[in-house]
């Protein structure tokens, strides 16, 4: 079938497991939860009584009337239009701060800690009488991708964490597989210097960033994940804080090392716009719609065969197996987000699992590159 939904939502094994790791949910370590919020709360109280001293009582959750503050009182040059007014979103938060206006810091660590108070409520509304959550989950109808609800454990800010502990005896496997878009543009595009790149166990972003002389191994990392995914010279300068002509020569030099990429991309975009749908690697087919602009269908496209790809690595495939071989250990599959599996482990039972979830991860398909997987052990989810 192709259309809006995506063929991964109606797959009964997958729904089966994420209704067990509903019912089985996740542990909430209440008393840290409490303590985070409190902080989050002072913080804010603060902030909000220094804007004030400022510029006067106004509601600061409101960014038409943050934008009032900042354009009409203050006089600041507006940035960027939203629907029908001036933004005052973060991005241009930052913009002014980094301008010299210190009101616009102390709104961003506003809302920041704001965020972290909603996020706690949230928690805390959703718990049992045992301190463990039951979050609802939902496929997404477009890529496949898990996300959840009541809380939406998979928009919890870092800071908390945290406070997602495993029951008494018990610790977390975070399995997360390593690079995972960009091994997926090198399945579909079969670019050799990419591919060679991955079977030498080589990270692909160093030796990005050696071949195009950038500073750091996070401009390489910006690099890849902008162009493939049809990111214009104008945004890529101002991510790397370069100029449009810099930007445009990084491109060019991109897409001469990785002619497969280049390819792939064109074809990818070409299928789009000839069929309506791109097929993903589970032989899932995705709808594009036609009408947008080629740029925006151009991004579209890209993003949705590479993300729904990964929800049918992930999801379908490396979730069921998991889920299977794990079963004997008494150890339970307790969240999925993104390319992350959650396992809770007896303690005794770590060192057995671990090497399962490798070897079931890194072989849940056949890709023209190897699969690679981090593993880490922990107390809390971090």
């Amino acid at each position: 079938m192709h259309g809006e939904e995506h063929t991964m939502k109606h797959n009964p094994k997958t729904l089966k497991i994420l209704g067990k790791m509903q019912e089985k949910g996740v542990g909430i370590d209440q008393e840290l939860l409490a303590k985070r919020k409190d902080e989050a709360t002072v913080r804010a109280e603060n902030l909000k009584d220094k804007i004030f001293a400022q510029v006067g009582i106004f509601n600061v959750n409101s960014p038409p009337q943050v934008a009032d503050i900042l354009f009409n009182t203050l006089e600041l040059p507006p940035i960027k239009k939203c629907e029908q007014d001036w933004s005052a979103d973060d991005e241009v938060l930052k913009v002014l701060f980094e301008g010299g206006c210190e009101i616009a810091k102390d709104l961003r660590c506003y809302r920041r800690d704001y965020s972290l108070i909603e996020s706690c409520r949230e928690i805390e509304k959703n718990l049992d009488e045992d301190s463990i959550s039951h979050p609802d989950y939902s496929l997404d109808s477009i890529t496949g991708r898990v996300y959840y609800s009541k809380p939406a454990i998979h928009k919890v800010p870092k800071e908390l964490k945290e406070l997602i502990i495993p029951r008494k005896g018990n610790v977390f496997i975070l399995a997360d597989y390593k690079q995972i878009d960009v091994r997926m543009i090198a399945h579909f595009s079969k670019d050799r210097n990419l591919i060679e790149t991955f079977e030498r166990e080589e990270d692909v972003y160093e030796t990005l960033m050696k071949e195009l002389r950038l500073v750091d191994r996070n401009m390489a990392k910006e690099v890849f994940l902008s162009i493939p995914y049809g990111r214009g010279c104008l945004s890529l300068s101002k991510i790397l804080e370069i100029s449009q002509v810099e930007a445009q020569n990084l491109k060019d030099k991109f897409f001469e090392k990785y002619r497969g990429v280049k390819n792939f991309i064109d074809d990818t975009i070409d299928d789009a716009f000839g069929v309506g749908y791109v097929r993903t690697l589970g032989g899932g087919e995705i709808e594009v719609d036609r009408n947008l602009s080629k740029s925006e269908m151009s991004k579209k496209a890209i993003a949705r065969k590479i993300q729904g790809s990964t929800a049918d690595l992930v999801i379908r495939n490396a979730m069921a197996k998991v889920d299977d071989a794990i079963q004997q250990f008494d150890s339970n599959l307790i969240l999925q987000i993104h390319d992350e599996l959650v396992i809770e482990v007896p303690v005794e039972a770590e060192r057995y699992v671990k090497e399962i979830v490798r070897e079931k991860m890194e072989h849940a398909v056949r890709l023209n590159v190897p699969l690679r997987v981090d593993l880490t052990t922990g107390e809390n989810w971090v």
